[in-house]
Parts: structure tokens; C-alpha cells; sequence
């Protein structure tokens, strides 16, 4: 037999191989079920570490109220106090939406680079316009975002890298905590973000230990149905809602997130979804499944996630059944408080993966359709909300 024969007869089995391999697949469904929530308490230590560098409290709080201070992280890594903030990282992350578009920004920075990204989906043409920037070191100019989150967090960061130019300013003005974030668009166009949260209006602050010493943590802030505009090149502004999130965290090196968000309008009011896993390589949880509406914190319990994870666009299933302990000892069915279908309409990777270190990031953009109910058991319907879900796998 010769050496050409050979070739082709060897591919011909490879393909008959691959074939059969796709059509005999079954989705590589993945869940993300937690049977209770982290207990709410009032977080009342102001600082988020002790002397050593553990965490003072964990559990959820509606209002923002850890200050952070680097000097504080402990000595977790061979005893080097040092070498400690080699794992620190913070991330800020904005979404808008409205009828006719969702975006997404990113700023990251931890301790051996940053990046920022931007993706503007248009939900009526389908398409999608994105970038993602990546340099060592930190942002330009000297810029860092503040590592408090607990009020209104002063930022000035600028990022310039691979053909993304992103600003970022944030200030407090009366009760208004006021982001504004610009970057180019395909064209070389400005967009415009403008992001104003009332500081009177409810958000969720997040604390979670992920180390049994508690020196590994995680701190997020999150904030939803926040008003917001969008304006490009100049033109007219467009209003709509934006969901927020904030990330501080000493971390391991490997870990990994999801965190999907929507917002609309229910019975009138500016409404807002929340749901998300943080670090599930080591299974921790926190308690960031909620909604806002008309300005107002509603906590869900744990959210169970189910999704393809070889094909985003075949969707999520997001249904949350209660955590009543006693039903559970009972053995007694526990009632569902939230049955959700995010539908996906636009997927897309971005980020890098260079074997020991990666940043990786699947996009996806679609609709929530379902139901939710508050703590008095009112139900909340909504129907092709517009939606975003972000997973990130991190290792550095």
C-alpha cells in the first residue's frame, strides 16, 4: 500500500470518527445547585481584616460596608507577607441595556497585569462589536482602580492597549454615585456610558471566605436596574438600565466565575436580575442570586444553573426551589420561588491562554423570560428581558 493510499485511508477513518463523535454527543450539561444561601447579617466590622489578615465576617448585606486596605492581606504564601498581593485582584464591570442594545465593560487589574474589554451587541441587527486589550503591569498613566467599593469608588483609570482606548471616571455628586466610560467604536466613534446610582437605593455586598484560615477571600458589590445612558459619536442619548459589579479578592491561583444579570421593566418599575457562581473550581458560593425592583433588594435563594457547556447557545435553565430546613428534614418537596429560561442569541470568546496563565472569557447575550417571587410569595413575571451571562476562567 502506498504512502498517498495510506494518508487518505487513515483520514477517511478520522472523519468517519469525528462524524460519528457529533452526532452521538450528549450535552455536556453542566449544574450549579447550592441547597442553602449564606445567612444575611449586617456586616457590622468596617474593615474587611483582621490584624492577621482574615476575614473579620462573611455572609451578605444590602448596603456597601468593607473598606479594604492591601497593607492588611496576611502572610499566605510560604509565610511572605510580601508576596501576598501576587494574588490580589480587582475587576469592575458595567452592563446597559435597553431595547436596542447591551453592552459590556471591563476593567481588571491584578498583580502582574490588566486588561479591559468592550463588547456592544445590537439586539436588532444581531451583530456584535468587541475588544479586549491585555498588557503587563497595571492601567496607563499610573491609573488603578480604588480598592474600595463600600461607598461610591473614586476611579480614574485609563487603559490603552491593542486598539482599545477605554476611560473610566467615577465621582460622587449629592447622592449620586456617577460613572462615566467612554471608548471607540469600529469606526473610531466615541461611545459613552453614563451610569448614576443612587446611594439611597438597595445593592448587595457580598463576603466570602475561600480558604478554611479565611485569608483567601472574596468581596463583590453588585447593583441593578441602576439608570443609565448611552450616547454614540455625539448623537442623542439613549436611557436605559445598567447592572453593576465589583470584584476585590485574594485569590488561588486557579479560579473561575460565572455571573449573568438582566434588566427591564415589571409593572412599570425598573427591574434588574442578578445570579452568578464565584470560584466553583473549589466549590464556594456566595449569595449574590437577587433582584431589585423600583430600587428595592430581593434576595433569592441559591439559584440552581443549568447549561450546555460545549454550546452556550443552546441556553440556561435557572430555577431557585427555596431553602426551608425543615422541608428538607421533612423530606417534604420544597416550593419553587423563581423558574427562568435565558435564551441566547449571540455568543462570543474572548481573552488569552498562554498554558500557565490564562484569561478567558464566553460572552453571551440573549433574553430572561420567567418569574421570581419576594419574600411575602408576590410573583414577578417577565417576558424576553434583555440579559447578559459572563464566564471567566482566570489562572495566574
Amino acid at each position: 500500500m502506498g504512502v498517498k493510499v495510506w494518508i487518505e485511508n487513515a483520514f477517511n477513518i478520522a472523519m468517519v470518527g469525528f462524524i460519528i463523535f457529533n452526532l452521538s454527543r450528549v450535552p455536556a450539561l453542566v449544574k450549579h445547585e447550592h441547597p442553602t444561601a449564606t445567612n444575611q447579617t449586617t456586616l457590622a466590622e468596617e474593615t474587611l481584616l483582621n490584624k492577621t489578615g482574615q476575614l473579620t465576617e462573611s455572609g451578605w448585606a444590602r448596603k456597601p460596608t468593607k473598606k479594604i486596605d492591601p497593607a492588611t492581606f496576611g502572610s499566605v504564601i510560604l509565610g511572605i507577607g510580601k508576596l501576598s498581593p501576587l494574588k490580589y485582584r480587582k475587576s469592575d464591570e458595567y452592563v446597559f441595556f435597553n431595547s436596542h442594545f447591551i453592552v459590556w465593560v471591563l476593567a481588571r487589574e491584578s498583580s502582574f497585569s490588566s486588561n479591559a474589554a468592550v463588547a456592544v451587541y445590537d439586539r436588532k441587527t444581531k451583530s456584535l462589536y468587541e475588544r479586549f486589550g491585555l498588557q503587563l503591569g497595571g492601567l496607563a498613566n499610573g491609573s488603578s482602580l480604588d480598592d474600595n467599593v463600600h461607598h461610591c469608588p473614586s476611579n480614574s483609570a485609563k487603559f490603552a492597549k491593542d486598539g482599545l482606548t477605554l476611560n473610566l471616571e467615577t465621582v460622587t455628586k449629592a447622592e449620586e454615585c456617577e460613572s462615566i466610560l467612554t471608548f471607540p467604536d469600529e469606526q473610531g466613534q466615541e461611545i459613552r456610558l453614563d451610569i448614576r446610582r443612587n446611594l439611597a437605593r438597595e445593592s448587595v455586598t457580598d463576603v466570602a471566605p475561600v480558604s478554611p484560615d479565611a485569608k483567601h477571600w472574596i468581596h463583590s458589590f453588585r447593583a441593578g436596574a441602576v439608570e443609565a445612558s448611552l450616547q454614540v459619536a455625539g448623537g442623542k442619548k439613549q436611557n436605559g438600565l445598567a447592572s453593576l459589579s465589583h470584584l476585590r479578592s485574594l485569590q488561588f491561583y486557579k479560579s473561575a466565575s460565572l455571573w449573568g444579570t438582566g434588566a427591564g421593566r415589571v409593572d412599570g418599575k425598573p427591574f434588574a436580575l442578578h445570579f452568578g457562581v464565584l470560584n466553583f473550581h473549589n466549590s464556594t458560593r456566595t449569595s449574590e442570586d437577587f433582584f431589585v425592583l423600583d430600587g428595592v433588594t430581593h434576595k433569592l435563594d441559591p439559584l440552581q444553573l443549568t447549561y450546555d457547556k460545549l454550546n452556550f447557545m443552546n441556553g440556561f435553565s435557572i430555577a431557585s426551589y427555596g431553602s426551608n430546613a425543615q422541608a428538607a428534614e421533612d423530606n417534604v418537596p420544597l416550593e419553587r420561588k423563581a423558574e427562568i429560561v435565558f435564551r441566547s442569541t449571540m455568543h462570543k470568546h474572548l481573552g488569552f491562554n498562554y498554558f500557565l496563565l490564562k484569561n478567558s472569557y464566553e460572552l453571551v447575550f440573549g433574553e430572561l423570560t420567567g418569574w421570581v417571587t419576594d419574600e411575602a410569595g408576590v410573583k414577578y413575571s417577565f417576558e424576553d428581558i434583555p440579559a447578559f451571562i459572563q464566564l471567566n476562567d482566570f489562572k495566574a
